[in-house]
C-alpha cells in the first residue's frame, strides 16, 4: 500500500519511491532524485552532461566553479536560458 508523510515522500511497503524537498536552508547540499535548480555557469555543457555543482559565495545560487560546497549527487545539464549563464540541471543519482 503507497503512504505519504510530509517530508518523507511516497514509499511503497515501506520503499521510497519519490521524495519532495521541503527544507528551507539556504546551504543545503542534498535534494532527492528528480530535483531541478538554476545554476550560473561559465561553461556550457552539452545536453545532459554530468556537472559538479556547488554552492556560490552569496548563496543567492548555484554555480559550476569556486570553492564553495559540492552539491551531492549526479547533476546533468538540461539545458539553458537563451544568451544567458543560466543553465538548467536535475539530479539523476
Amino acid at each position: 500500500m503507497a503512504s505519504v508523510l510530509a517530508g518523507d515522500g511516497i514509499t511503497i511497503s515501506g520503499d521510497p519511491v519519490a521524495a519532495v524537498y521541503v527544507g528551507s536552508s539556504q546551504d543545503a547540499t542534498s535534494f532527492p532524485i528528480g530535483h531541478i535548480v538554476t545554476a550560473d555557469c561559465v561553461a556550457t555543457p552539452v545536453r545532459n552532461a554530468a556537472v559538479t555543482l556547488r554552492l556560490s559565495a552569496t548563496a543567492a545560487y548555484y554555480v559550476d566553479g569556486g570553492a564553495g560546497t559540492v552539491l551531492s549527487g549526479t547533476w546533468r545539464s538540461r539545458g539553458e536560458q537563451q544568451s544567458s549563464t543560466n543553465k538548467i540541471y536535475q539530479r539523476t543519482a
